[in-house]
């Protein structure tokens, strides 16, 4: 999916699926992001990957949002983790004390 500013694609794998988040993850952008991610978790893929290493910008609503999904995959059982998350990304969730629980090591 593509809005002016992001671009989400996925990568469905055996026991997980990987959604690469590309550009700016904006006010504008965040139903595109919420659907995609909703669609995962109701489609049963509870093991989310999301490479963020292409995001050029990630504002709290988007951490927020990445952040109830991260709940909801728990409670279903999955998990959630950030992968290779761009310089700006990692910044933003080291300031929100997001790092240790979101991002994968």
């Amino acid at each position: 999916m593509k809005n002016d500013e992001l671009t989400i694609t996925k990568e469905n794998n055996q026991d997980s699926v990987k959604i690469f988040i590309n550009g700016q993850v904006n006010y504008y952008a965040l139903p595109l992001l919420q659907n995609e991610l909703d669609e995962t978790l109701k489609n049963g893929k509870t093991n989310i990957i999301l490479d963020m290493s292409r995001t050029e910008y990630l504002c709290s609503s988007g951490v927020s949002l990445i952040l109830k999904c991260y709940k909801d995959a728990r409670k279903a059982g999955g998990k959630l983790a950030i992968q290779d998350p761009s310089e700006h990304a990692r910044k933003v969730l080291v300031l929100m004390a997001l790092d240790e629980i979101l991002i994968q090591s």
